[in-house]
């Protein structure tokens, strides 16, 4: 039997749902939350840049981060989800993928996504549904789910 799952995506929170071909109802498989993406650079620092001075004379200045803290924990972040999708599709735990996820954090997603995972993504959408229960979830993506299932059946 065919089995699509959906993860929902945002910096703070990944909800995964496996959906069954015959009755396309949403099971929670796991939740990942990650709350250091939420705390302000200055919270994740546990000191000042450095400073300089350049030469004998009087010019001064502070080092600055390359990247700032929150967006490497972002990334972090969503390396860690991929590795969890790694993981499930080597147990072959779902044989289509559908990613939903804020633009800019499904960008970082999709960039760390190997080539595998990447083939059995099927469809996604650049938004955050991270807040929404599973009736108003399933509510938003009855057409797309239909589909992508009427697509597996047809691999099969």
């Amino acid at each position: 039997m065919k089995k699509l799952w959906v993860v929902l995506a945002n910096s703070k929170m990944t909800v995964f749902y496996s959906i069954e071909e015959k009755d396309r109802r949403f099971n929670l498989v796991k939740t990942l939350f990650h709350p250091e993406s939420g705390l302000k650079n200055q919270d994740l620092c546990s000191d000042r840049p450095g400073h300089y001075i350049k030469g004998n004379s009087q010019t001064r200045g502070s080092y600055a981060d390359k990247t700032e803290k929150k967006e490497h924990e972002i990334e972090c972040f969503s390396k860690q989800i991929c590795q969890e999708l790694e993981r499930e599709r080597n147990i072959h735990a779902y044989d289509g993928l559908i990613i939903i996820a804020e633009p800019h954090f499904y960008g970082l997603i999709h960039s760390n996504l190997d080539h595998s995972t990447k083939a059995l993504l099927k469809h996604h959408l650049a938004k955050d549904y991270t807040h929404l229960t599973t009736k108003k979830l399933k509510e938003a993506l009855d057409e797309v789910i239909a589909h992508e299932l009427r697509l597996l059946m047809l691999t099969e």
